[in-house]
């Protein structure tokens, strides 16, 4: 839910621009990547709510990364599920 200013939500459908009150849901494994960018000079914010699953997965296909969030440890892989190279 958008609760100060604009942004832009993008998923694979397009972008669309959300205002204070308008809200997006994304249904549990439905592969439609999501994000959210202002593209105004003001600041925007949204409300985020989750499930609190014992394991969550996210999936950032234009970084082709992977996130997994399980008994409070999060763990960041490429998107096949292979590891990323040390942090120089």
């Amino acid at each position: 839910m958008i609760t100060a200013g604009s942004c832009t939500m993008i998923t694979d459908a397009g972008p669309q621009i959300m205002q204070v009150g308008d809200c997006a849901a994304f249904p549990a494994g439905r592969p439609d990547a999501h994000t959210f960018v202002n593209r105004s000079d003001a600041p925007a914010r949204f409300l985020v709510v989750g499930s609190k699953a014992a394991r969550e997965v996210a999936h950032y296909p234009d970084q082709g990364l992977r996130a997994v969030l399980m008994a409070g440890r999060f763990t960041l892989t490429r998107a096949d599920g292979s590891a990323l190279p040390p942090a120089e």
